[in-house]
């Protein structure tokens, strides 16, 4: 991989894939204008014969967070325990969702079978691409139609997915999901925003722990935060939004690291001294930087 030679140079660059991935289509959930915390409400219910939503989007006391998402599951799966005849258990999903519910569900010996689309667990609330056809949901139990497997009949299924995939059908629902449920649906929307994750030799924005470029034109990277101490070496995490969050998600990883590069040269942020940046209170400086 090409670097840059100066020590204060891009050496690695990861970033997230929840924008262009079609399973996940997204970061967050956020509530479009005319939306309430109600609308999320609605969603955490049994949408429909033997069916429930569990995901972050669903848990209006703490939307776009982990804990929101693993709560979320497991408020779904103590509405299954409610129903001793529900004992076979379909999660879709094995995001932090799926992931509380099963285990909820297993701790109480209930049966509980996860369906992943990815190659590890743990993803963005990661979704089922293998779900090609209906969830059938007739009264006395719920039927999976996979694309590339036979059906399988469950008692009941958690679907722990990402909202968009549901909303955009790769996820299909017989009967459809109630339009009462479909209009809060569509009040959520999930933001287009990547995490670009790059390592260098030295943190030279020390002792600043994040820092946004401001600018006339939105950058492609506007927002940093020092995440060193996680990573174990000198890492900055930057957020790209929008158009830009797709962009990046597209690069190879040393067009990443020259994009970054790039930006904190113009920015001035590579000059930094221990004191900080010296061009940060110019009126003239084309891309200020800005702290928090």
């Amino acid at each position: 991989m090409a670097q840059g030679t100066d020590s204060r140079s891009a050496r690695r660059s990861v970033v997230s894939r929840w924008v262009g991935d079609p399973d996940i289509g997204g970061a967050y959930s956020y509530l479009r204008p005319g939306g309430t915390s109600a609308d999320r409400d609605a969603l955490a219910v049994e949408v429909l014969a033997r069916v429930w939503l569990a995901g972050e989007y669903t848990w209006s006391a703490g939307p776009g967070t982990l804990h929101g998402a693993w709560f979320s599951g497991e408020r779904a799966a103590a509405a299954v325990l409610e129903r001793h005849e529900l004992q076979r258990i379909a999660v879709i999903g094995s995001g932090m969702a799926g992931i509380g519910a099963a285990h909820l569900l297993h701790g109480s010996g209930r049966e509980a079978e996860i369906f992943e689309s990815s190659a590890r667990p743990f993803g963005r609330a990661a979704t089922d691409r293998s779900v090609g056809g209906p969830i059938h949901s007739p009264d006395t139990h719920v039927t999976l139609d996979f694309a590339n497997r036979p059906s399988e009949t469950f008692d009941a299924v958690i679907c722990a997915t990402p909202l968009p995939p549901i909303k955009t059908r790769r996820i299909v629902f017989d009967p459809p999901i109630p339009d009462a449920i479909a209009t809060s649906m569509n009040r959520i929307g999930c933001g287009p925003i990547a995490k670009v994750v790059t390592t260098f030799d030295e943190p030279f924005w020390a002792p600043h722990r994040s820092f946004s470029l401001t600018g006339p034109e939105p950058q492609p990277l506007e927002f940093f935060v020092d995440v060193s101490t996680v990573v174990g070496q000198a890492t900055l995490c930057g957020f790209a939004v929008g158009e830009h969050a797709a962009a990046v998600e597209a690069m190879a990883e040393d067009e990443r690291c020259f994009l970054v590069d790039r930006l904190l040269t113009d920015a001035g942020v590579r000059n930094f001294s221990s004191q900080g940046s010296d061009n940060t209170d110019d009126p003239d400086s084309e891309r200020p930087v800005r702290f928090p």
